[in-house]
């Protein structure tokens, strides 16, 4: 599902919605993720500047992986109201929200 409504951008499936809240100069962009508890994403990366997450509420989980794709780096479990960052030369992650 795509809509336009006051200028942001919602994107949506049946495990989360992302809406874009501004299109900021450069490679960078400000999202609102909407997930439900038990739902992850697949294992992605993020290039360029890389990724920040603000927590707002919940618990997620983030399962680094190595550039290569090997498993194990690290498991973190995050509290609401934390920050992460990660970029591609970090490794790639997978995310789960509880």
């Amino acid at each position: 599902m795509v809509a336009e409504s006051n200028k942001a951008l919602v994107e949506g499936t049946a495990s989360y919605a992302k809406v874009l809240l501004c299109d900021l100069p450069g490679d960078r962009d400000l999202f609102l993720m909407l997930w439900p508890p038990h739902v992850s994403t697949c294992i992605h990366g993020h290039p360029g500047d890389g990724c920040v997450h603000k927590l707002l509420e919940g618990k997620l989980t983030e399962t680094m992986y190595s550039r290569d794709g090997e498993k194990g780096k690290c498991q973190t479990i995050f509290p609401g109201g934390s920050s992460t960052f990660i970029n591609d030369d970090m490794g790639y992650h997978k995310v789960w929200m509880h």
